[in-house]
This record gives structure tokens, C-alpha cells and sequence, in this order.
């Protein structure tokens, strides 16, 4: 398995701040992933490596 990197985000949008975590490769296509409850934005990370060698793909997870 390959270190795991992922970017911590905070944007405010409508005067609400919104928090996300990016895993997998920056220039590839996003894909938004919804966890569920109970669960966290972190459990991405278990197929950050996939995402990211494999399919190229950018993985955005929202915090609840």
C-alpha cells in the first residue's frame, strides 16, 4: 500500500462553511463520495490507492 495523501478543504459557500477531504489523483475526474452514518470522511481512504493508480480518479468526500 502506498501513502495515502489527502487535502483537507474548507470553503464557505452562502456563508455556511463547507469541509471536505480530496484523496486520489489531482488532475483526475472527480467522483463525490457520500458515506454513511454511522461512518466518516476518512473510510475514502481504504480506496484511495485504487482511485488513484488504477482509475485515475480524484475522490471528494464531504464531512456531515
Amino acid at each position: 500500500m502506498r501513502l495515502v495523501l489527502a487535502t483537507k478543504v474548507d470553503r464557505t459557500l452562502f456563508g455556511e462553511t463547507v469541509e471536505f477531504v480530496e484523496y486520489g489523483d489531482r488532475q483526475g475526474r472527480t467522483v463525490i463520495y457520500f458515506h454513511g452514518a454511522p461512518g466518516a470522511a476518512e473510510e475514502a481512504a481504504f480506496f484511495s490507492d485504487t482511485a488513484q493508480y488504477q482509475h485515475r480518479l480524484l475522490v471528494t468526500v464531504f464531512y456531515r
